[in-house]
């Protein structure tokens, strides 16, 4: 019987425990406190170690083997109905760049952050800004209207919500921003919304920034 997924918590839950149960009998193991992280030690039938992740229905393999890997993949392609979609180059809305030559990684948002930009206006002609907030800036509840404008708190409501999604993918640099925004999402006012689109104008210069990672090589 087929049905909707999303928005059907069992039948999540189902899914991650049909994924769960195969996995270790394949010889997994969850990594530790982490459950949707699986990973298996190499042995006889798989001659490098191979590890998990999943997310909802998204699913990263690891292998340092590309023959092992294909091997894996095929008798995950027997067992599931799947599709296999090559080298990730995008997952969860971010973009990930690799460098093999030089063993290096990148994680940005680049064209999330376009988009969100162009959403709010805050793409053309916009003075750009090297900090989150301006240091030293705090907001105050003193600094709350006393008549709530729900246009004004739909659209800061949706700037920090946006800055949220960021600040759990690629930008952990704006989580104190972020944390000190939530504190004003019941009722806020021109200056919590100047500081906002302030936040946003500092998106705008660093947009193509995220997480880099490097090999660090063996001596280090």
């Amino acid at each position: 019987m087929l049905g909707p997924f999303y928005g059907v918590p069992s039948r999540l839950r189902a899914l991650h425990k049909t994924l769960d149960c195969y996995f270790k009998s394949e010889g997994f193991t969850n990594a530790g406190f982490e459950e949707s992280v699986w990973r298996r030690p190499a042995d006889a039938k798989y001659a490098a170690d191979i590890v998990i992740s999943c997310h909802v229905d998204d699913s990263l393999i690891a292998c340092s083997s590309l023959s092992v890997m294909r091997k894996f993949k095929s008798a995950v392609l027997q067992r599931f109905i799947v599709t296999d979609e090559g080298r990730v180059t995008q997952y969860l809305g971010c973009q990930l760049i690799r460098d093999r030559p030089n063993r290096t990684f990148q994680l940005v948002q680049t064209a999330y952050t376009e988009r969100l930009l162009h959403t709010f206006d805050m793409w053309d002609d916009v003075y750009t800004v090297a900090a989150p907030m301006i240091p030293g800036t705090r907001l105050f509840k003193a600094d709350c209207p006393d008549t709530r404008s729900p246009t004004l708190q739909r659209r800061y409501r949706s700037i920090v919500g946006s800055i949220g999604y960021f600040v759990q993918m690629t930008r952990c640099d704006m989580a104190f921003t972020c944390g000190h925004f939530s504190l004003f999402l019941h009722d806020p006012g021109p200056v919590q919304m100047a500081a906002a689109e302030s936040a946003l104008a500092h998106l705008r210069g660093t947009h193509d920034q995220g997480l880099s990672y490097c090999d660090p090589s063996a001596e280090n």
